[in-house]
């Protein structure tokens, strides 16, 4: 589905200033349908990755490819769901029109549900015509406008150039693209006439969705079907109380669930996500945790970075840890083996312990005890067993490595003292 072939990415090879090397010889494969981790320390690359394999960022060496594509076409031909490590909107714009407008650039709405076994067609090209007006087209657009997007994009180079996102020469390690952070273009002019309904133009230069210039006259699509989905994903995101705010208003919590949102207003073979949880409140964790079980069952293909270990352990199939702008690690984080382990720690020692769970085996101690059970419901069972027979259990630990301390193991850092309790 997507694949990385020795990725390099340099900043600042120009004279005068200091070159960085953000990602050397990167290789990788993801497969249809997987979700996938990406981690590593601050400057390890990981939004770097992420830039590139949307086509945001050309990258020094090497090729990245979905579906035989490059990452800027198969964006134009089918779209991707993408989030940004700092998502914003202009100020001024209401929350419920500006996901409005965002609805109306990806075109006639498309349940997000599992696809059927029998059904075999590649994903992102489903008969719902999503192809056409997620690059922003009601109808049939013109065969020249056509041809340049196909000439632009052979050309490589030269259609960056005409892109400040996936200009190599004008972001700096740690900078933001132009067109996601700040108003620019027909958007600021908009807010400096004091018109506060959002443009679909506008809305597309600051989400990262790259549309070819002479199809926005075909951008307004389905209206009221738009409006429909801004609506559905407000409620599903706890955001329909504040409908009417202004972005600026918002809490930082609040307007990530925004960047959330708009990333679910239409279904996506390939969607992108860069610290999804990031000032997000428990409450707001579980929805989250729900959105990716949702795009899993959907079959998308999910790339996530953060730094928090724990939620990328619930939700991922693969983490690929990145250190220094080289892939160090790739872990399986695959479901528990038939057999689990668990550490049980007793108030005394207790002879029915070895009775219920006849290979337990004593550690330092007879009230500390190492034992396997066939899942958690079986060892729920022999746990209740044992406490109706009269044996006070302390504490009860998973014997699993964590991600964050298979991280640490591979990283050299020193491993904190204990897991947390099952």
């Amino acid at each position: 589905m997507i694949e990385f072939r020795g990725i390099g990415k340099r900043y600042g090879d120009r004279p005068g200033r200091r070159r960085i090397d953000a990602l050397q010889d990167v290789s990788l494969r993801i497969e249809r349908g997987e979700t996938v981790a990406v981690l590593g320390p601050n400057g390890a690359g990981k939004s770097t990755l992420l830039g590139i394999a949307l086509g945001f960022l050309h990258p020094s060496a090497g090729t990245v490819s979905i579906d035989g594509m490059s990452p800027r076409r198969y964006r134009r031909k089918r779209g991707a769901a993408w989030l940004p490590e700092r998502f914003t909107l202009p100020a001024a714009w209401p929350v419920l029109e500006a996901l409005t407008a965002l609805a109306r650039l990806e075109g006639p709405s498309a349940a997000l549900t599992p696809r059927a076994a029998s059904d075999t067609r590649e994903p992102g090209t489903e008969p719902r015509a999503s192809a056409e007006h997620t690059r922003g087209s009601v109808a049939a657009v013109g065969q020249a406008a056509d041809t340049r997007s196909r000439e632009a994009d052979e050309r490589g180079n030269a259609a960056d150039a005409r892109d400040p996102r996936a200009d190599p020469r004008e972001l700096a390690p740690g900078e933001q693209a132009p067109g996601e952070q700040t108003p620019a273009g027909r958007a600021a002019g908009e807010q400096a006439a004091g018109e506060h309904a959002p443009s679909e133009r506008a809305a597309g230069e600051h989400t990262g969705r790259s549309y070819p210039r002479e199809r926005w006259p075909h951008a307004r699509v389905g209206g009221a079907d738009a409006r429909e989905r801004a609506r559905a994903a407000l409620e599903r995101f706890g955001l329909a109380a504040h409908a009417g705010r202004a972005i600026g208003s918002l809490s930082r919590g609040l307007l990530q669930r925004v960047g959330l949102a708009q990333t679910m207003l239409a279904a996506h073979a390939v969607a992108v996500l860069d610290e999804p949880t990031e000032g997000l409140d428990p409450a707001g964790r579980l929805l989250f945790r729900e959105m990716a079980a949702e795009l899993r069952a959907a079959g998308t293909t999910l790339i996530v970075a953060s730094h928090d270990l724990p939620e990328l352990d619930r939700i991922a199939d693969r983490a690929i840890l990145l250190h220094a702008g080289r892939v160090r690690e790739v872990f399986a984080l695959e479901a528990p083996a038939a057999r689990m382990s668990w550490i049980l720690r007793l108030a005394a020692p207790h002879p029915s312990l070895t009775q219920l769970f006849p290979d337990a085996r004593r550690l330092d101690v007879d009230t500390h005890w190492s034992v396997t059970c066939d899942n958690a419901r079986d060892l729920s069972h022999r746990l209740a067993a044992l406490v109706a027979a009269g044996a006070i259990i302390v504490e009860v630990i998973s014997s699993a490595p964590t991600l964050e301390e298979r991280v640490r193991e591979a990283l050299g850092a020193p491993q904190s003292s204990g897991r947390k309790d099952a």
